[in-house]
């Protein structure tokens, strides 16, 4: 297994193995003759994994491009799985995981790199996709959504997903992907292999104050299911009406290719969100097998999806 080589900036510090602590001098800066702080820390890959005995190379930039003071030091939490020296190279010492961390000499900013040693002469597995339930979620605010997160291939020897929001002051995500809307607005969820971080899903997530209803979405059934519960985002979906139907308050099931969800009260006409069903579903004329048009809310009754407040548009 060959050495993980990352790409390196202007700022990035090229790292030979000793054990635990050290510290990487750069040059100094100033602009106008006055030092200019240090504002932060980043790390150019937030995870990876290699083989016991090899060595890797951590790539890092100090905020701003010209910091009077770019001095950092290197750590690691476990120097039994994996030993960093002065100028951040990391060396693989016995299976297990460990946290690389990098703190600025001024004003002691870290960033840091979760480092997971694989037992030499072991199949390692590689991670070849993530996919998300969902590629656009809508909340309302203060409201929750987690997602079902899928890593290809099922046998993958590293699992482990890093979640990240693009704008955290309208959405946060935790370490287990469950996103919370914390403000109006728009960002975008990513989720990324720890050990292969070329392979990630992304999915858009929109923040809307409570009871301002948006326009319908036009979604499969699988999507349809796995969308959050809401009383403001309205969904369209076409599908088959299959077996029995309930003729006074127009209750079904509707298919597609992708699945099937109960339709639980189907009106002539919009009636809107949490309207008493007016019994207009028998003035349509539908019988099972027909394909139709309608839009309606995700809710779920005993934790099983169902479309409500639903309303007929047409018969295709």
């Amino acid at each position: 297994m060959k050495t993980p080589r990352f790409v390196f900036s202007a700022l990035t510090a090229i790292v030979a193995v000793s054990l635990g602590f050290g510290v990487l001098s750069l040059n100094s800066c100033k602009r106008n003759g006055t030092e200019i702080p240090v504002t932060g820390v980043s790390v150019n890959q937030p995870a990876f994994s290699i083989t016991e005995g090899e060595t890797a190379v951590i790539s890092y930039s100090v905020e701003p491009s010209d910091a009077s003071v770019k001095d950092v030091s290197f750590s690691s939490s476990d120097t039994s799985v994996a030993t960093v020296d002065n100028t951040g190279r990391v060396t693989a010492v016995a299976p297990g995981s460990a946290t690389i961390t990098v703190t600025s000499k001024d004003g002691g900013f870290t960033a840091s790199v979760t480092v997971t040693v694989i037992a030499k002469g072991s199949v390692g597995v590689a991670v070849t996709g993530i996919l998300l339930d969902n590629s656009e979620v809508t909340l309302e605010l203060g409201s929750t959504f987690t997602f079902t997160v899928t890593v290809e291939p099922d046998n993958a020897t590293d699992k482990g997903v890093i979640w990240k929001s693009s704008k955290p002051s309208a959405v946060i995500v935790d370490d287990y992907g469950m996103i919370s809307a914390m403000g109006i607005g728009s960002a975008t969820i990513t989720a990324t292999s720890k050990s292969n971080p070329a392979i990630s899903a992304k999915c858009d997530v929109t923040v809307v104050n409570k009871g301002v209803v948006q326009s319908p979405k036009k979604v499969t059934v699988a999507e349809f299911i796995a969308a959050p519960e809401s009383d403001s985002q309205k969904y369209e979906l076409v599908g088959i009406i299959d077996g029995s139907i309930n003729t006074t308050y127009g209750d079904f099931y509707l298919y597609d290719e992708t699945g099937s969800v109960r339709v639980y009260g189907l009106t002539a006409t919009d009636l809107g969100y949490g309207a008493k069903n007016d019994k207009s579903f028998s003035s349509l004329g539908l019988h099972a097998g027909d394909k139709i048009r309608i839009i309606g809310y995700r809710l779920s009754f005993s934790s099983t999806p169902e479309v409500a407040y639903a309303y007929f548009v047409e018969k295709l």
